[in-house]
Order: C-alpha cells, then sequence, then structure tokens
C-alpha cells in the first residue's frame, strides 16, 4: 500500500466507506503497473476519479484531496513535487469542474 501512514484516522465528516474505497484504489495502484502509468498521466482530479469509478472504486474529490498527501509513491501526480504542487493540482482540477 502507498499511504505514508497505516494508520489514518478518520473523522466523524469523513465517509468510512469512501476512505475504505480509497485504500483499496490506492493497493490496486500499487499493484498494476498499467493503471500506475494511467495516475502519471493525469492532469486534474477528475480523471483520477473516472480510473478508479472504471476500475469499481468510488470515491470523492473531497476524500482524494484530503489524503493525497498520504499517497506518496513516484506515479501520483504530485509525488515529489511539495505540498504547493499538489495544492495546485487540486486547485486545477477545481477550476476545470467551474469552468464546465
Amino acid at each position: 500500500m502507498n499511504f505514508k501512514a497505516s494508520g489514518l484516522a478518520i473523522s466523524s465528516s469523513t465517509s468510512a466507506e469512501e476512505l475504505a474505497q480509497l485504500r483499496a484504489f490506492a493497493r490496486a495502484v500499487s499493484a498494476r503497473a498499467e493503471l500506475q502509468a494511467l495516475i502519471a498521466k493525469v492532469e486534474t482530479p477528475d480523471v483520477i476519479l473516472e480510473i478508479a469509478a472504471g476500475c469499481g472504486y468510488r470515491f470523492s474529490f473531497r476524500i482524494l484531496r484530503r489524503y493525497a498527501r498520504d499517497l506518496c509513491a513516484d506515479y501520483w501526480p504530485w509525488a515529489g513535487a511539495g505540498p504547493q504542487a499538489r495544492r495546485d493540482f487540486f486547485l486545477a482540477g477545481l477550476n476545470a469542474a467551474t469552468a464546465r
């Protein structure tokens, strides 16, 4: 699994099911090179959500954004680029969704 911390806390405002889905998706991505290649090329969070949905995983933009810092393998689009790059990635996703 490619979460930095194995014991992520679930607050009352976080959907435990969505977090479980995100964790399962992260495990699936870590096990499949073709998913890693797809994830590495995405430009917006919506594409990650679409890839996840295509694999049968359902979680929200909010959950992905909240736990993105824990997804630290090198194929995640924000990996190694620092916190500001991660924030910019999600901001670009919000801007793209607003423009539609």
